[in-house]
């Protein structure tokens, strides 16, 4: 089970004082704790490497979170590098990290009192340290953009917590009343709010997934993306956008080089084309298509509002599966395929899916990249696999992984062209044409 919820309240006056001896096991202070969508943890890690000029050794990865210890000082001396992250979801500045076989206890009097000590356990002088590169970091991604200020003499905050795994004996409640108490041990002056609203300065976030608990402060204010000044804030959006942090994520799965060509034949609203121009300014020309033409209303409106953008983006009607383009002229491809009920049917995407496969295997060059997501697991495979020759598959398979979509579990295909064979494309057509034109005269 996964709850995540706000949960913030007036302190009480009565404070339980801290138990003698008590101590966190593998207790780490001082880190830098990136949250972002599961599966997406390696292109994240990239992104502190080189962002944060840090060593590989010490980034690692957890489940939908990274963790760079300690906490890196390029950061501190220049706090706007947060905001060149693109694959994250959250920046915080991790202050507790503990895993305890204590937190799965089944007397949650034992497991509440394990999860307090390990936050009571947190130095002043480490939640002090929070507060000071928070009040450091601009509050958007733009080049003007102030500091955050605290409203008050001291800072106002609330609790977000997450729980995840089995065997907790407590509710998610519960997880954000214990932090909070032991929160209040370090920093008692601090206040503590109930909801969230404009007059909250810091965010505390929770996770305790089974016997492990991250504790840290949130570095900015809303969702990352939505302040980095990737996207407008005022674009048209369709009924399954893809988030910006997720582009992200499948485009870094492939090199994109200076004069390139980028296509998203199944574009939606554009993220992916906007967030591939963004990312390689002055260097590449960026194709977005949809077959609705209210989709590709929305791609031209939303285009029009990337001033910040310099790379070209056009954008086209046209059908994914045939598509107006001749042979080897796109470098790199990326899409949402369409899946679930608002968008797409299994059985639409059981006469698509080969198609489509089969025309980006025409138009992408020899070794060119095509980055693929879909929550229809089973139909994507079988259909990269559909698109063969006598030499094997059009496309041989660079990776395949798991990302967290909108809590589906959708999966990620990398691949690579190898070759195309015109001949035996158009003879798969003809039988799948054949093959519908019986079931429709059946009907």
């Amino acid at each position: 089970m996964n709850t995540e919820t706000a949960y913030s309240f007036t302190p009480s006056l009565q404070v339980k004082a801290l138990r003698s001896g008590a101590s966190a096991a593998m207790g780490v202070h001082d880190f830098l704790w990136l949250t972002c969508s599961t599966g997406q943890e390696s292109s994240v890690m990239d992104e502190c490497v080189t962002l944060l000029r840090v060593d590989r050794a010490s980034v690692r990865r957890e489940k939908g979170k990274v963790v760079v210890s300690p906490f890196p000082i390029f950061l501190t001396e220049n706090p706007s590098v947060l905001w060149r992250f693109r694959g994250v979801e959250n920046v915080l500045f991790g202050v507790c990290e503990s895993a305890q076989e204590k937190f799965l206890s089944s007397s949650e009097a034992v497991a509440v009192q394990a999860i307090r000590d390990a936050v009571a356990d947190v130095p002043r002088e480490t939640w002090m340290k929070a507060l000071t590169q928070w009040k450091q970091t601009p509050v958007d991604g733009t080049a003007a953009a102030a500091l955050n200020v605290i409203a008050d003499s001291m800072p106002a905050y609330y609790v977000t917590k997450k729980r995840g795994g089995e065997g907790h004996s407590f509710d998610s409640t519960t997880l954000g009343r214990t932090v909070w108490d032991g929160m209040r041990l370090q920093v008692p002056s601090w206040i503590a709010t109930i909801g969230r609203d404009h007059t909250i300065d810091l965010e505390v976030h929770s996770h305790l997934h089974e016997k492990q608990l991250f504790v840290g402060g949130r570095l900015h204010k809303g969702s990352h993306w939505k302040r980095s000044g990737v996207l407008a804030s005022n674009r048209i959006h369709v009924s399954t956008p893809l988030k910006p942090n997720i582009c992200a994520g499948m485009l870094s799965e492939m090199t994109i080089f200076s004069g390139n060509i980028f296509m998203d034949p199944m574009a939606g609203c554009g993220t992916l084309a906007e967030v591939a121009a963004e990312t390689n300014k002055h260097r590449i020309f960026c194709i977005a298509g949809d077959l609705e033409r209210g989709n590709v209303a929305k791609i031209a409106h939303n285009r029009g509002l990337a001033v910040h953008t310099d790379a070209m983006i056009d954008v086209i009607l046209w059908d994914s599966s045939n598509l107006p383009l001749r042979d080897a002229c796109i470098d790199a491809v990326a899409s949402d395929l369409p899946f679930g009920k608002r968008c797409g049917s299994k059985a639409n995407n059981h006469r698509l899916y080969p198609r489509f496969c089969l025309e980006m295997a025409r138009v992408l060059v020899d070794n060119g990249k095509c980055t693929l997501l879909s929550a229809d697991r089973r139909t994507l495979p079988r259909s990269v696999e559909m698109a063969a020759g006598a030499r094997g598959c059009f496309f041989k398979k660079q990776r395949t992984f798991s990302v967290n979509v909108g809590g589906l579990d959708a999966t990620t295909m990398v691949l690579k062209k190898e070759y195309y064979d015109d001949a035996r494309a158009t003879e798969m057509q003809k039988k799948w044409d054949a093959k519908e034109s019986k079931k429709r005269k059946r009907e």
